[in-house]
């Protein structure tokens, strides 16, 4: 809860005005049907193996940690491919930015 919190006060402290901090704090809880930015599409999609890796647990218990393992080595493998392989542009630190 208290993530949520800090979240949207960071939304009105980084924002020019208070209008367009509350007009962006309405669209990104209001729903969409349709993906419009293919780039928020390919960061869920590589945000699974990390997601995956969160629940490894709780599929240990459940198949057993001989088959798991093989599978972390994989997930494990695909999260730091992603990394090596997308790139952002370089950009100036948030900090420094003020």
């Amino acid at each position: 809860m208290s993530q949520i919190i800090v979240l949207i006060a960071w939304v009105f402290f980084r924002a020019p005005s208070v209008p367009f901090a509350s007009h962006f704090i309405h669209d990104m809880f209001t729903p969409t049907s349709v993906v419009t930015d293919y780039k928020l599409l390919w960061l869920s999609i590589y945000a699974l193996p990390l997601v995956f890796h969160h629940f490894a647990p709780t599929f240990m218990r459940l198949i057993g940690p001989s088959r798991m393992m093989p599978v972390l080595g994989v997930l494990t493998g695909l999260m730091l491919m992603t990394t090596l392989l997308v790139q952002a542009p370089p950009a100036v630190f948030i900090y420094f930015a003020f």
